[in-house]
């Protein structure tokens, strides 16, 4: 998934200007100038941050002076070298005599703190940390393990009863500003520094009060950010050692690379990520080769590859190709088993997305395609299967249907034997829109009839519609890389947005490469559709690469054994 909001936490977290390496200007302030003298750039850069970010830090004669610019220039390099070389050179702090974690420990147990921006990264977290919670078990050893949302509210959190610390906030653009500019002027009015500036407190006094501390940053540069800047705050601070790891969830060398395994395809695109030397950029790169960071974990195999070539070095090892989080229980429960009587025809999963109120248009829009769908497929039944975030309102798909011409649909109750042995709900009859989703927080079943076709509704049930699905209707990030990496073509149409415009399915086609199908409209939309679907040899295709695009299940696992061992010095 795209990094929601990269370029605006940047702007207030100048980690630009503390990791460029090839000479930059930072924000110092005035007087500091003779005061720093002596100093290392990385100290100097520090304490610009921690002014900006008011941290706490040792008194200095400067706290008070007016700002100004001043042009830090790297230690020790020719300045005729490119950025690329010079990110090989980390600057070090002035030595400080600390003391390792282990000699600090709080009768064994280790302090964990997830850190994930966005819906999609909380719930790789949920997943990695519930299997870190479940290795510390099997070996005995006891994890104290917290979240911190830095994007929306933390819901996956919640749902598996996971502490949160500090505070979080939806935000009008549901953190995607990067596809609208005018979206970020909004989030500010509605309190985003505010925000950032009170999380980055809470960092610090989760840390004040963990001593034996570890920190995940699951997502983008913004958790990766403030992972490193907790673990400068604990080395000034507490003269203790605090390392990191990084889980990367938003990027991709398949965003700026065609198929590694086509010689002639390999010609990176025009984008400035090309041009300084991959998709993660050189202050990136910077902090993941950072001493106190110990794991860095990409998304897939290709990203790994490229970024240990692109590392120092000494930094390469802490690369591994651990698998995607994202491929994770996805297992179902056997609650749609009743549909193997329609296994002559087609099914088709509906990803409509899940913020409101996007999700309500992005829905029409998908009616009608599936309208256009029924139309080319005829006589064929078609069952579509279309899973429904728990927090949205079903009255507006209700309405929706109705006003499509779809017809509340019961004869299916008698072969639900499948549903209720999975603790599955089925409404057996809804003639109105009132109550709709029993009192429960279970899976949920409501039935449609059109002409040829079926039209589930279900509460949940992610799992179940992919996998009946032989291909999907998708306007929607993470469910559509999941039904890509579970080998199913995607049929997308571009909305309105904020989320899902044109710019973005065209980068999630480069991201997911042959199984994503563009679409300008609903009728080509069905119209690619029924051509995939009459062309059964094509279909492995589909299978290989989404293979090769989302890597296979087991990656949580994996990166919490690699954690674990981490924090009990088992692997250096």
């Amino acid at each position: 998934m795209e990094p929601a909001i990269l370029w605006t936490r940047s702007l207030m977290l100048p980690v630009t200007a503390a990791q460029s390496w090839a000479g930059c200007f930072a924000i110092i302030p005035n007087g500091c100038l003779a005061h720093g003298m002596g100093r290392s750039s990385a100290s100097i850069r520090c304490q610009a941050i921690s002014n900006f970010l008011g941290c706490p830090r040792r008194r200095s004669a400067c706290v008070h002076a007016p700002l100004q610019f001043r042009l830090i220039h790297p230690i020790s390099r020719p300045s005729h070298q490119c950025c690329s070389a010079l990110i090989s050179n980390i600057v070090a702090e002035e030595p400080i005599e600390v003391q390792d974690n282990k000699q600090r420990t709080n009768e064994g147990i280790k302090h964990v703190l997830f850190l994930s921006n966005g819906h999609g990264e909380d719930t790789i977290a949920v997943s990695v940390l519930k299997e870190l919670m479940v290795v510390a078990e099997e070996r005995g050893q006891e994890v104290n393990a917290v979240a911190l949302p830095l994007v929306g509210v933390g819901s996956a959190y919640s749902r598996d009863g996971i502490q949160m610390v500090g505070p979080s906030k939806i935000m009008p653009s549901g953190g995607f500003i990067y596809m609208d500019v005018l979206q970020f002027f909004g989030d500010m009015r509605a309190g985003l520094l505010s925000l950032t500036i009170e999380q980055w407190r809470a960092i610090v006094q989760w840390l004040d009060n963990a001593p034996d501390s570890y920190i995940i940053a699951v997502g983008d540069i913004f958790p990766l950010a403030l992972a490193w800047l907790a673990s400068i705050h604990s080395r000034r601070n507490h003269k203790r050692i605090l390392e990191y790891a990084f889980v990367g969830t938003a990027k991709s060398e398949f965003y700026i690379q065609e198929d590694p395994d086509d010689i002639k395809a390999t010609r990176k695109r025009f984008h400035v990520e090309s041009l300084l030397g991959g998709v993660y950029l050189p202050w990136e790169r910077a902090i993941m080769a950072d001493a106190n960071c110990r794991l860095v974990a990409p998304r897939d195999g290709f990203t790994a590859e490229v970024l240990k070539k692109k590392l120092p070095s000494y930094a390469q090892a802490k690369v591994y190709d651990l698998g995607n989080p994202m491929m994770d229980g996805l297992e179902p429960s056997g609650a749609l088993n009743f549909l193997e009587k329609f296994e002559i025809g087609h099914f088709v999963t509906i990803l409509p997305g899940s913020r409101a109120p996007e999700v309500y248009s992005n829905w029409s829009l998908l009616l009608k395609a599936s309208n256009e769908v029924l139309s080319r497929l005829y006589p064929k039944v078609v069952v579509y299967i279309t899973p429904i975030v728990p927090s949205l309102e079903p009255g507006p798909f209700y309405d929706s249907l109705v006003e499509a011409g779809w017809e509340p649909y019961w004869a299916l109750s008698e072969h639900l034997h499948s549903c209720h042995a999975a603790n599955a709900t089925c409404v057996k009859e809804h003639r109105n829109r009132v109550e709709l989703w029993p009192a429960n927080n279970g899976l949920c079943i409501l039935q449609f009839h059109k002409d040829n076709a079926i039209m589930l509704l279900l509460r949940g049930g992610f799992n179940e519609a992919s996998h009946w699905a032989e291909t999907a209707m998708a306007m929607a990030g993470t469910g559509t890389e999941q039904l890509v990496g579970l080998g199913k073509p995607v049929f997308t149409l571009p909305g309105n947005g904020p989320q899902f415009t044109y710019a973005f399915a065209e980068a999630q086609s480069r991201l997911l490469g042959k199984s994503i199908f563009i679409s300008s409209g609903p009728q080509s939309l069905a119209m690619k559709l029924s051509k995939v679907l009459s062309d059964k040899a094509s279909l492995p295709a589909f299978v290989e690469n989404g293979r090769k695009r989302m890597g296979n299940p087991g990656g949580s696992r994996r990166i919490a054994e690699h954690i674990f061992n981490l924090m009990h010095r088992t692997l250096r």
